[in-house]
């Protein structure tokens, strides 16, 4: 999946995979472009999940894992972790 910039300056393309016999979904980002652009974008990622069917009671946590800070959430059992190979420089919940 490719987004582009209408005047066509930088695009973020996402390769999005699926395990099949897993709970898993990974997902490889790229962002190219001129690089005038690329040094004055900021990429984040946003995990706003809403478990269990709706965003009330969920619980949040930021945790480290083998030296990687991940974020998490979790509602009546039901997990979501987020993690990146490059490291988050700022994570936040609530």
């Amino acid at each position: 999946m490719t987004n582009r910039d209408p005047e066509g300056r930088y695009a973020i393309t996402k390769e999005i995979i699926a395990h099949p016999d897993l709970s898993c979904v990974l997902q490889h980002t790229r962002l190219s472009g001129e690089e005038t652009w690329l040094s004055r974008l900021h990429l984040y990622a946003l995990c706003a999940p809403r478990m269990g069917g709706g965003g009330w009671g969920n619980s949040a946590y930021v945790f480290d894992a083998a030296e990687r800070l991940i974020l998490a959430a979790e509602k009546d059992g039901i997990w979501l972790a987020l993690a990146a190979t490059i490291p988050f420089s700022r994570l936040s919940c609530g």
